[in-house]
């Protein structure tokens, strides 16, 4: 059992009694093929958006990060929910695997279309990454009003799973390359996430959106949420 196994399952035990039905592993963060910059006030698009069941390819990270050094269109999500994970093994297939792909895959430049990217060109091709700010499976598999902030909240106070591990894989991500970051969590947990990531990186490309299971984010209407204050 790995350490991030283990920490997961040490917290969860103090919430549910037998977490045996519940998926441990990590979800790790993933390559899911290529978004296209088509140009302001257009947004990104999915390179292949007929294919509505699945994503172009599915690449762990750490192994897409040794191949490509290309820009990198990050979107962050707060955790994978029961679709990430295989409903017999527990095995995690990566993040985005149910409707939340579906809605990135179709909708993606309906709901990027009003963000003021800065300094790239029209058809610039991007890397799309999918990244869950805690790797595990928050909801245990629950309807998410249940568990998944409660134990979101849990996980991201701890050292070995939470904030801290989420900055290291961020910076990983955008170490010696060009990127746009996008923070699509959910509402309860979008502004602790919106802290980390100001935190982590200085980059003028960084943006706040619904999460892609919201129907904001398939209506094409614009949703940018306020600004977070910046404290002197």
């Amino acid at each position: 059992m790995s350490d991030h196994e283990e920490e997961f399952k040490r917290i969860i035990s103090t919430i549910v009694y037998d977490y045996k039905t519940v998926a441990t592993l990590p979800c790790l963060d993933q390559y899911v093929g290529t978004a296209i910059y088509q140009g302001p006030g257009q947004g990104f698009s999915y390179e292949n958006p007929q294919n509505e069941n699945n994503f172009t390819q599915r690449l762990d990270l750490p192994e897409h990060l040794s191949q490509s050094t290309g820009p990198r269109l990050v979107l962050v999500l707060e955790s994978p929910h029961k679709d990430e994970f295989n409903k017999l093994t527990k095995a995690p297939i990566g993040p985005a695997n149910g409707i939340t792909g579906e809605n990135i895959r179709v909708f993606l430049a309906y709901a990027t279309k009003n963000l003021n990217v800065q300094g790239f060109s029209a058809q610039q091709p991007f890397d799309l990454i999918l990244m869950n700010a805690v790797q595990h499976q928050c909801s245990l598999g629950k309807p998410p009003q249940k568990y998944r902030t409660e134990v979101f909240m849990k996980c991201w106070d701890n050292p070995v799973i939470g904030k801290r591990h989420f900055v290291k894989r961020l910076r990983d991500c955008l170490k010696e390359t060009e990127a746009v970051v996008i923070n699509s969590c959910t509402a309860s947990v979008r502004d602790p996430v919106d802290e980390a990531i100001s935190d982590a990186i200085k980059a003028s490309n960084y943006f706040r959106l619904c999460h892609p299971s919201s129907p904001w984010w398939s209506s094409g209407k614009s949703w940018l949420p306020k600004k977070r204050k910046k404290t002197s």
